[in-house]
């Protein structure tokens, strides 16, 4: 499926890649909208197409668009992850951030035509719309994300990187992973050729200047080697050989007992992505989300069987290192109810202590309920997510339990640790 705007069709930019030389360090720049001033100048990956001063004593109406090379999958010495950290200075109206892997993203849910991985995100008011690219095979399913952002000018900071994208925004963290977003690892285009860039446009659009915007003042760029890939996680291998993350999502080390708290890590709904929703501490709402990506970062209370934070439920979340709203690192996935049992098997005793002597050294880190909010059971046992529906792993200081044999509702605060997904996955 192509989708073309009306509008601006034929506004296209022209440029060549160009590759950093012996670049291991992030790099960092500032484009100052408001002043009109850059010193992007000595990166050669950050070409700037466009870069209009604000108006006299008008913050917030100047307009710049770039072109960010991230060919770290190529060239060792290359880049393959890009951070824009977007201020604000005035109030955003009309189209305020473009960001696309197409010269012509145009604010029109793609572009006019000239790639196929062409996926689009927008900030216009006061949302933030990710569109997936021409290969999305359930187009009634875009956009892929839609956030709200609360009214007014708070800073966001977008991270972007092979078919990822991660924001920060009012202390909260979120994160989506698909495969149809952000092509930048040579994957293969019917329109145009392989390419490793991605396009920015700041308070307009970058294939369409007549889809502005106004409220943006600077933009800071930080490139950077991907140190988020599978290569680079901390893990462990089990009794069973699997390869595993060697902590809990969340978790700032790896435990040194199993009442160690800065190694309880996070709770997760079952099948949501990395939103803030699984902080210990983030707020809470009783409205339920009727999409996969909720519309907010708040942990989602219900009281009204089947007890989902989803209406209507879908049980298809979750299911590969590829699947919807993933909240593993890249390369790794939530493992199955299979195997979590047979971890569980391979324990020296079936309880508490058993599970931190494993080599995965599991914790007892309580969960969250999903009629309060509140935490329980912190320190007297630990409960594991599977990807397979709504199983998982129990363990406190007398038992563990087999993790077929117990289900708990999809909007209960679970514990995660990721597995690596095999090749052949």
């Amino acid at each position: 499926m192509k989708r073309y705007s009306a509008v601006c069709m034929g506004v296209l930019f022209l440029g060549a890649m160009s590759v950093a030389p012996e670049k291991t360090l992030a790099d960092e720049c500032m484009i100052n909208l408001d002043k009109g001033k850059e010193n992007c100048g000595d990166i050669p990956e950050i070409e700037i197409r466009e870069f209009t001063q604000a108006l006299a004593g008008q913050k917030g109406t100047g307009r710049a668009v770039i072109k960010v090379t991230l060919d770290g999958s190529v060239y060792p010495d290359g880049y393959t992850e890009a951070t824009f950290k977007v201020i604000y200075t005035e109030p955003r109206q009309g189209w305020t951030v473009n960001i696309g892997d197409s010269e012509s993203n145009n604010g029109w849910k793609g572009d006019a035509g000239t790639q196929s991985n062409d996926a689009e995100l927008q900030i216009v008011n006061d949302k933030m719309v990710v569109y997936g690219n021409d290969y999305r095979p359930e187009p009634e399913l875009n956009p892929l994300l839609s956030y709200t952002l609360q009214e007014g000018s708070s800073n966001i900071t977008l991270n972007i990187k092979d078919r990822f994208l991660g924001w920060t925004y009012k202390g909260r963290v979120g994160e989506h992973k698909s495969e149809f977003i952000y092509a930048l690892n040579g994957e293969q285009d019917d329109e145009g050729q392989i390419n490793y860039d991605i396009y920015a446009g700041f308070n307009r659009t970058v294939g369409c200047a007549d889809r502005n915007g106004t409220g943006v003042g600077k933009v800071i760029i930080e490139l950077k080697p991907d140190k988020t890939g599978a290569d680079h996680i901390p893990t462990v291998t089990s009794v069973t050989g699997r390869v595993w993350m060697d902590r809990n999502l969340g978790a700032s080390r790896v435990a040194s007992s199993s009442t160690d708290t800065e190694s309880y890590g996070d709770l997760y709904q079952w099948g949501r992505m990395t939103d803030g929703h699984e902080k210990r501490t983030s707020g809470t709402t009783t409205v339920l989300s009727s999409t996969d990506v909720p519309d907010y970062g708040n942990f989602i209370l219900t009281s009204t069987a089947p007890y989902d934070w989803r209406n209507p439920q879908n049980g298809n979340m979750w299911q590969s290192a590829d699947g919807i709203n993933n909240p593993c690192p890249q390369g790794f996935r939530v493992p199955t109810a299979t195997e979590l049992e047979e971890e569980r098997l391979s324990w020296s005793s079936n309880d508490s202590a058993g599970a931190f002597a494993s080599p995965l050294k599991l914790t007892i880190g309580g969960r969250r309920g999903y009629g309060d909010g509140s935490i329980y059971y912190v320190g007297n046992y630990g409960a594991y997510w599977s990807s397979s529906g709504s199983r998982f792993l129990k363990f406190d200081e007398s038992n563990a339990y087999n993790v077929f044999n117990y289900s708990t509702p999809h909007a209960m605060g679970l514990s995660v640790r990721c597995i690596q997904a095999l090749p052949e996955e």
